[in-house]
């Protein structure tokens, strides 16, 4: 790799926060047994693999090591061996990683810029890759003869294009018949008629901070909130805390799409009256508020 490259390289790991990234390996005893390779090394490893189009261990291990003197800005001591990585590719754990994505996706949430366009509702790609796969290793995803496929299916919200759906098929599946079975996220102003409908009056929060705002000035007029784990500005999760520093009492109902399992586990132990999983269903949403302002949490 020319040392262009790995300047730029060092620019897209910059981008990810390092301290909530440390948080995220001790909260998963990421590096109990670590030695050498830490969990830094191998994320930085699986993202050379994609940056570089490695399609080995070799490819890897190998193209570390033409960077030299270079990784230490990298934050990695040396280019890993390809037993160690191997190693550590089938035994850490993949929550690790999977607690990054919605930390970054959440971060990406808050600075997404929306489309130059004006729609009514909100509007959604659907993109398709094929992921080719060893059908000696993968019998089951089977695409040609020889050849063997999955397709990742990801729906695109154009405000920032980032992810709210994502879904698996055999390659051979077109994406038109995978689009016919995607429930597509129902947007809030839908969803709040549908509800003044129901005979509720709703108040909405463009984000984070306008949510603490809002009851702040309205404490008597609530009796739930229905609160977006990812928001702009001011995220699910600290909103839940400051909502409760006005109302130790409130009855707080956490929907998201794209957030940990850890996340929500953590605001449901601290009183959370549940959690309601996009796209929304309006009977499911309607039950759910029905639940939870007659029995104070939702049931079953």
């Amino acid at each position: 790799m020319k040392n262009t490259s790995v300047s730029l390289f060092r620019q897209v790991l910059d981008l990810i926060p390092k301290r909530e990234f440390e948080e995220i390996v001790m909260t998963h005893n990421g590096d109990k047994r670590k030695q050498s390779f830490d969990t830094w090394a191998h994320f930085v490893s699986m993202i050379f693999c994609q940056l570089a189009h490695a399609n080995s261990l070799r490819e890897i291990c190998g193209g570390l090591k033409t960077c030299g003197g270079k990784l230490n800005h990298l934050g990695i001591e040396s280019a890993p061996s390809k037993s160690n990585l191997s190693y550590a590719n089938q035994h850490r754990d993949p929550e690790i990683f999977k607690a990054l994505f919605f930390q970054l996706l959440k971060h990406c949430k808050a600075v997404a810029p929306s489309h130059e366009f004006s729609f009514k509702r909100k509007l959604y790609s659907l993109d398709a890759t094929l992921i080719e796969l060893c059908v000696r290793a993968f019998p089951w995803a089977t695409y040609r003869q020889t050849k063997g496929a999955i397709k990742l299916n990801l729906l695109l919200d154009h405000d920032g294009y980032l992810p709210v759906f994502m879904d698996f098929t055999h390659g051979n599946v077109h994406e038109v018949i995978s689009a016919r079975h995607i429930d597509l996220p129902r947007d809030w102003d839908f969803l709040i008629e549908a509800l003044q409908k129901l005979g509720y009056s709703v108040l909405l929060a463009e984000n984070g901070l306008d949510a603490v705002e809002i009851y702040e000035a309205n404490p008597s007029q609530i009796d739930l909130v229905l609160l977006d784990m990812i928001m702009p500005k001011q995220g699910g999760h600290q909103t839940f805390f400051r909502i409760r520093s006005l109302n130790p009492e409130a009855k707080i109902l956490l929907s998201s799409g794209f957030v940990s399992e850890a996340e929500v586990h953590d605001l449901l132990t601290q009183g959370a009256c549940g959690f309601l999983p996009k796209p929304h269903r309006l009977p499911t949403v309607a039950r759910a508020i029905r639940d939870v302002l007659d029995n104070g949490r939702l049931v079953g």
